[in-house]
């Protein structure tokens, strides 16, 4: 008899052990749950300029049909942001006359088309959209930043006597040209440019059709940056 009660009594004071696991593992799956949410939001909150990179993208993707812009060469790089490329020849019209900087009159309506698309976009406010996505870079001590870089090419052929010593100095001059006329079109932030100068170098083909080369490329990138170094931040 005293066998029996002591067993009876041994079964009930295990049952807190079985509350008290089945309590643990609902506490162990709600922590896992937590982290995996804040793992998501964290990844999407990172992934938020190759998201807007790749909404502004389609945008400019489907502007350009609507405009019939065929001679209008635009890439989603990633790394490097959306490339835009103007040739220095649409429909016999050029957009430099033979080592000059300066951006011929008959040239300007292309240049005014490709503004008026990315200053419909409003890429400075796009940045700061998103409210509760900001304010979780914040804690991150990130910040969204955008930069539009305006490379200038040409072609392998030396410059002839005039004002440019090398096809890097006129190359540069024509990425400075473009970017002021293409700035005060959009009006974005002139602090938000950059312009650099190849010459010959990252020709975009390798052919005997020299003018490929000669060409202007937008590049248009969002990224993130500490909130110490964001210079280009808007």
């Amino acid at each position: 008899m005293n066998l029996y009660k002591t067993q009876l009594s041994s079964g009930s004071d295990d049952r807190w052990l079985v509350t008290f696991a089945s309590l643990l593992t609902a506490v162990l799956a709600f922590f896992i749950l937590l982290i995996t949410m804040k793992s998501n939001e964290s990844k999407s909150t990172f992934q938020v300029a190759d998201n807007l990179t790749q909404e502004v993208y389609n945008k400019i993707i489907n502007e350009k049909k609507d405009y019939g812009l065929s001679w209008l060469e635009i890439e989603n790089t990633g790394t490097f942001g959306i490339r835009i490329v103007i040739p220095s020849f649409i429909d016999d019209r050029s957009m430099f006359r033979s080592n000059s900087d300066i951006i011929t009159e008959k040239f300007l309506p292309y240049i005014n088309s490709l503004s008026i698309i990315i200053k419909n976009l409003e890429l400075d406010k796009l940045v700061h959209v998103n409210k509760k996505i900001i304010q979780n870079l914040k804690k991150q001590e990130k910040v969204l930043s955008l930069e539009v870089l305006i490379q200038g090419h040409t072609d392998a052929l030396p410059v002839r006597d005039g004002k440019f010593k090398s096809n890097w100095d006129l190359s540069t001059a024509r990425a400075y040209s473009f970017m002021n006329i293409f700035q005060e079109k959009t009006e974005l932030p002139l602090t938000i440019f950059s312009i650099a100068g190849y010459g010959p170098f990252l020709p975009k083909r390798y052919l005997e059709n020299y003018s490929e080369n000669r060409r202007v490329e937008v590049f248009i990138k969002f990224q993130l940056e500490s909130i110490n170094n964001n210079y280009a931040a808007i």
